[in-house]
């Protein structure tokens, strides 16, 4: 029952819903902070100077470390989960389950995007390994997107038996 002025005035004093604080580790004094509309529940993902996040309004931040914005992307649906960095993309996943990759360097270019499942809720955060992305969903199990790169390595845990031996009829 609030008119417009009052509510305009509410949200001048209260301010914004979420926030990035940077701290000095030594001291805990604070060295930035950066304002949102909405919460960040997923953790930051830094690389190369600058960090990804998103947040609950649908909107995902890019920053540099020291709290300036390089860009954002509204996808218009809430995020969530922590990022993954990859060698040329930045990968999240929405609330409903999209999952976007979007240019590292470019920040605005959304690469593709993919549905990641039938069912949410979508509170998973993406990997990356292997030229793929992986999510696990809950009504569809670990999600794998994409194609494996070319070169074939070794497993880093190998294991090998040198002797086995199996049940036989009797």
């Amino acid at each position: 029952g609030a008119s417009q002025a009052e509510i305009e005035a509410a949200d001048a004093r209260l301010g914004p819903a979420g926030e990035v604080w940077a701290l000095d580790l030594q001291t805990g004094k604070v060295l930035w902070r950066y304002k949102l509309k909405r919460t960040v529940l997923g953790t930051i993902a830094a690389a190369d100077g600058k960090l990804y996040f998103g947040s609950r309004d649908g909107v995902f931040h890019c920053l540099t470390t020291d709290g300036r914005l390089v860009d954002k992307l509204d996808v218009h649906e809430p995020i969530v989960t922590s990022p993954a960095v990859g060698a040329e993309h930045v990968y999240f996943v929405t609330e409903t389950g999209r999952l976007y990759a979007v240019n590292r360097e470019d920040f605005s270019d959304i690469r593709w995007q993919a549905a990641v499942g039938t069912a949410g809720p979508f509170l998973s955060s993406p990997a990356v390994a292997g030229g793929r992305v992986y999510v696990g969903t809950s009504a569809d199990g670990f999600v794998c997107i994409g194609t494996p790169v070319a070169e074939k390595k070794p497993a880093l845990w190998a294991v090998s038996y040198t002797h086995l031996t199996l049940p036989t009829k009797a």
